[in-house]
């Protein structure tokens, strides 16, 4: 089916779009017999989707970067849609990273999608060169 519905929402000018069923019955070609098990399943219906490139200048997601805990902390609490926070630290020796996904919609609770809390390698381990 999925064969078939790619092939019937083809832009006009794809050269397999101007394809046509033969009326040979001798051999049956797997093109002509999807189009005869789905022959008015209601495919002329269907909205042909036309692919387009989205320039790589676009802005696809804001991003928000703030040093201050303060600011960052109210950035977060206005925000609305989908949030992702994320946050690394080194306490005691240790390196870990954290962060969290939620879901923020006006008037309503945040839906939490994702959390993660993970302690990566001791400062002492880690290979990190300044230059």
């Amino acid at each position: 089916m999925r064969t078939y519905v790619n092939i019937k929402t083809l832009p006009k000018t794809h050269p397999l779009a101007a394809l046509k069923a033969s009326t040979s019955r001798r051999y049956m070609s797997p093109l002509k017999k999807l189009t005869l098990a789905h022959e008015g399943s209601g495919m002329e219906r269907m909205e042909t989707i036309k692919a387009y490139a989205v320039p790589p200048w676009h802005n696809h997601v804001s991003l928000l970067c703030e040093a201050d805990r303060e600011a960052a902390a109210t950035a977060a609490k206005n925000a609305s849609d989908i949030v992702i926070a994320t946050s690394a630290s080194d306490k005691g020796g240790l390196v870990g990273m954290g962060g969290i996904v939620a879901q923020r919609s006006p008037r309503q609770t945040d839906k939490i999608v994702a959390r993660y809390s993970v302690t990566l390698v001791s400062r002492d381990a880690s290979t990190t060169t300044q230059v």
